[in-house]
């Protein structure tokens, strides 16, 4: 056994024969590679004149250095010098179960050794009933009894043992190495009235402790004895004759003290001008004194007075150079003010003093944040909770971190911890359920939304999320209630304002309801257009979320007249000129905003992989870090540059801009309300969208609208606010998707064999009313035949359609099914199971769903309709020449998909035929080669120029 011993100068004999004892080692213990460190902070070296048998003994001597000691810093710098690899053990006061500082260290000890242990002084019974009582946890952990705080007070420490420590003793904010002490620190004025809301120790108990160390501590003139004397003063007048005994003996108190205990009382009841008075006044007493000007820096810097708060920081660095939450508050005020570099370096200080404060690495992981140096900041805010697992605000910015970086799933588990430290921590809620709701685990999103919105109702934000997920689920009588609370916050919030006027429900309920609500919408923009329309606060755009519009691309109608006055409400607010083309090769710009990458890899992957690098040089700009690396990995060219941007909308503009791009596709506007509000900004000379989302966008700023001859019908351009490109074919370079060769069973998903499965893949905003009569017509015609639809992400939206389907069709409601999501190999699976998959019409199957269908040779019967949106299906049976499935009209679609799915050796002929003609919708290089000349022409001419697809 190697074994290292880290004990205190002081009752060196009792604390090593308690140790040695705890070992087994009393008897012989030469036997034993055994290291005794003395840990000292006594102005002069200990003079060790005796020494245990067969000890090795080595001597540590940190000596006291007023403000800037501590019992935990003497510690910390005990574990540092324990042998690597050697087991520890380590020795510390009783007094330190209030320390979690202490405890912090100890784990960290435990990191690489099996083991410490604690010992410290009697306790009397008195004091061991008082300890039990205010935690009577301590005799509920295992080794714990109320007889081990009888001399020699000691327990083992294990890594278990610790972490249940932090299970039962949640407070671990409370005691760090910023306070001194060397007798009870849980007296320090700075922490008293936290101790007594957070442990539940009466005042009085506090006084007598004080007391108890003040007669019992062998340097009485030590800084912190007269803290401890001022407190009992303040707290209990019945000490005043001890008090004026003890002056006589040791001398007055702080003359500053009293001054500063009024301050903490002002600070605490808000009055801050009371606060900074008095804190002027005990700066007067004690000129440069850390605690005052640290104090006093704080209120400054909170109102804005950042060069004053600098000042005083300095003058009591002046006064105490190595005092390390001096440098470390400097640090945060230079933080707030923009001066990074000198804030760095004041941070960077800090922890050349103290590398095992926790404040100082939390504080430099704001810092690399705020510069964007995120992995850095990561580390930082890493470390921070390693050394105090209880620190809620490094748990809690790890986990805002790790968003920026797009690590989701990483950080759930750090808003958890935070909220395990901090129940309380609003905050904490409101980013937990942001996180969630992006991972699609709305109820659980919802809950933590409605916890920061009780916890903490004037948090805008948490109001705001409880709209719009209300608002994603079809309540939008929640909604808008929510929304109020909002605007009562926030009552220049016009998107928010007009989001809510615009709330449009998931699900229509009927094609009356559709027309009733296009009709009010528009007299809703109309009024907004004759206020003038919305004011836009660009730093804060994004924050109100959601997506403008979005359900009206569901209702089979023309969305262009509404789209273009809502467009119109934000003019005002944009008036940037484009940029000019820069010279040499084209940089061609591919937009896609976070959340919303998976579809764009499946669809434009192969496209921009397949560019001509010698024309032009792609660029993919997209949501953070983790998106940039899932599409460097899915897009493989080694001259493509992936640019990750922020979430705000000025940001994301000027880095836009800053790339210096010829043109800029946006993959979608209008699905999230950065990538709707981006093309106002101009940020490319020429800006084009295309069937990412099959709708115009309205906004006058896009000059191009990238479609398809296989997709338009005759007049299609006037459906576009843009000016509509046709390339030949189909748009898509699509891989193959991987049908698995063994589908699973039927019965995998809770369906019979004999049954005949009519599949609906689509999203089910997609189910239009107008599909209800044809849903119920087949299922009346095939009593074996059910009706298969995939439940939404929003459990709301799949109860909507539900209880629609069902009021519409109450006799055949026993044949409709509502599957969970699945992944996509099950999906795929199922696909390839079903008799026959059966289009939407309006808005019917995209390039997934279409080219899935084909892919697995499961028949598609549609529907046509008279918008791009309705004609993916028809495009892929006209690429395959196979129409068996493109129906005339509703009486048609129904009869084509009873005689498919009811006749099964004509589907199974079916079938055939559209896996052996399949290839030719797979990895094509036609639409690659289109949409470059298209690019070209448009840089080379300008948005005048007629592309030498334009038809309209």
């Amino acid at each position: 056994m190697q074994i290292s011993l880290i004990i205190p100068r002081r009752g060196r004999d009792a604390h090593l024969a308690a140790c040695l004892h705890y070992l087994g080692l009393a008897n012989q213990p030469e036997r034993h590679n055994l290291e005794v460190l003395v840990v000292s902070a006594d102005e002069e070296p200990p003079q060790l004149t005796e020494c245990p048998a067969g000890l090795a003994v080595r001597v540590l001597h940190r000596p006291g250095a007023g403000l800037a000691f501590s019992r935990a810093a003497l510690l910390n710098a005990g574990i540092a010098a324990l042998r690597p690899g050697w087991e520890c053990c380590g020795l510390v006061d009783i007094d330190m179960l209030y320390a979690p500082g202490a405890l912090d260290a100890i784990a960290r000890a435990l990191s690489n050794a099996g083991y410490a242990v604690l010992t410290g002084q009697r306790l009397s019974a008195a004091q061991t009933a008082e300890v039990l009582k205010h935690r009577p946890a301590y005799a509920e952990i295992a080794g714990w009894a109320c007889q081990r705080f009888t001399t020699p007070s000691q327990i083992a420490f294990t890594p278990a043992w610790l972490a249940r420590y932090h299970d039962v003793f949640g407070y671990a904010t409370l005691f760090d190495e910023r306070f001194v002490g060397w007798g009870y620190q849980d007296t320090v004025p700075e922490l008293a009235s936290n101790l007594l809301a957070r442990a539940g120790i009466a005042r009085k108990a506090i006084v007598e402790r004080a007391w108890h160390h003040l007669e019992h501590e062998r340097e009485p003139r030590q800084a912190e004895t007269e803290r401890n004397l001022a407190l009992a003063v303040a707290l209990h007048d019945e000490h005043q004759s001890r008090l004026r005994a003890y002056l006589r003996r040791h001398g007055p108190p702080r003359p500053a003290r009293p001054h500063l205990e009024l301050a903490a009382e002002h600070q605490r009841a808000g009055r801050l001008g009371a606060a900074e008075t008095e804190l002027r006044q005990a700066l007067a007493l004690e000129p440069g004194a850390a605690d005052a000007s640290q104090h006093l820096a704080a209120l400054l810097s909170q109102r804005g007075a950042h060069a004053e708060a600098i000042a005083l920081l300095r003058e009591a660095l002046a006064c105490d150079p190595g005092d390390p939450t001096l440098h470390l508050n400097l640090g945060e005020v230079l933080r707030r003010q923009g001066q990074l570099e000198a804030a760095e370096e004041a941070f960077t200080r800090a922890l050349l003093l103290h590398p095992y404060l926790p404040e100082a690495h939390y504080n430099l992981g704001v810092l690399r944040r705020q510069q964007a140096r995120h992995n850095e900041a990561v580390r930082a805010f890493d470390r921070a909770t390693r050394m105090r697992p209880g620190y809620a605000a490094a748990h809690f910015n790890l986990g805002n971190t790790l968003r920026d970086l797009g690590e989701l799933e990483r950080a759930l588990p750090c808003y958890r911890a935070a909220l395990a430290a901090n129940p309380a921590y609003a905050e904490a809620h409101l980013n937990l359920g942001a996180t969630l709701q992006e991972l699609e685990q709305t109820a659980e999103a919802a809950h933590h939304f409605e916890q920061a919105a009780r916890l903490r109702p004037t948090i805008a934000a948490a109001h705001r999320n409880l709209t719009q997920h209300y608002a994603r689920q079809g309540r939008l009588a929640d909604a808008r209630a929510s929304g109020a609370r909002a605007l009562a916050l926030e009552p220049a919030n016009d998107l928010l304002r007009l989001a809510l006027d615009t709330l449009l429900p998931p699900i229509a309920g009927s094609p009356t309801a559709i027309d009733e609500a296009r009709t009010a919408l528009g007299a809703t923009i109309a009024r907004w257009s004759t206020r003038g329309g919305v004011r836009l606060d660009h730093a804060r755009a994004v924050e109100a979320g959601g997506a403008p519009l979005f359900p009206l691309i569901y209702h089979g109608r023309d969305d262009r007249p509404l789209k273009e006055a809502y467009a119109a409400l934000f003019a005002a607010n944009f008036g940037e000129e484009p940029p000019r083309a820069p010279g040499g090769k084209p940089r061609v710009g591919f937009l896609v905003t976070a959340g919303h990458e998976g579809v764009f890899l499946k669809c434009m992957a192969g496209l921009i992989a397949r560019l001509p690098g010698h024309e032009l040089r792609p660029v993919v700009l997209c949501g953070g870090p983790r998106a940039a690396a899932r599409i460097r990995a899915h897009i493989r060219r080694d001259d493509l540059e992936v640019v990750a941007l922020p979430r705000q909308l000025d940001e994301a503009a000027a880095m836009v801009r800053a790339t210096g791009l010829s043109a800029l596709y946006h993959w979608e506007v209008g699905t999230d309300m950065l990538n709707y509000l981006l093309p106002f900004c101009r940020a490319a000379p020429i800006q084009c969208t295309g069937w990412g989302w099959p709708v115009t966008s309205g906004i006058p700023a896009i000059d191009y609208y990238l479609s398809s001859a296989a997709l338009e019908p005759p007049g299609a351009a006037a459906h576009y606010s843009e000016r509509l490109v046709r390339i030949p074919g189909l748009p898509t370079c699509y891989r193959r998707p991987p049908v698995p060769a063994s589908p699973p069973t039927r019965a995998h998903f809770g369906l019979s064999d004999s049954d005949n499965l009519y599949l609906c893949t689509q999203n089910l905003r997609k189910v239009h009313p107008a599909m209800d009569p044809l849903i119920a017509a087949i299922l009346r015609r095939d009593p074996r035949g059910l009706a298969i639809f995939i439940a939404d992400s929003e459990p709301g939206v799949t109860a909507l359609l539900s209880e629609r389907l069902r009021a519409s069709m109450p006799d055949v409601a026993g044949q409709l099914r509502f599957l969970p999501r699945m992944p996509e190999q099950e999906y795929l699976g199922l696909t390839a199971i079903a008799n026959v998959v059966l289009d939407t019409p309006h808005y019917g199957a995209g390039a997934n769903t279409c080219l899935d269908a084909a892919a697995a040779g499961t028949p598609i019967v549609t529907l046509p309709g008279p918008y791009q949106r309705g004609r993916w299906a028809l495009a892929v049976a006209r690429a395959l020449d196979i129409r068996d499935g493109v129906a005339l009209d509703g009486t048609d679609y129904v009869e084509r998909a009873l005689a498919i799915a009811g006749d099964r050796a004509y589907r199974a002929a079916l079938g055939a035929r559209i896996a052996a003609a399949a290839p030719v919708l797979f990895e094509r290089p036609e639409p690659a080669r289109e949409l470059a000349s298209f690019i070209l022409a448009a840089v080379s001419g300008g948005a005048e120029r007629q592309s030498p697809f334009q038809n309209d």
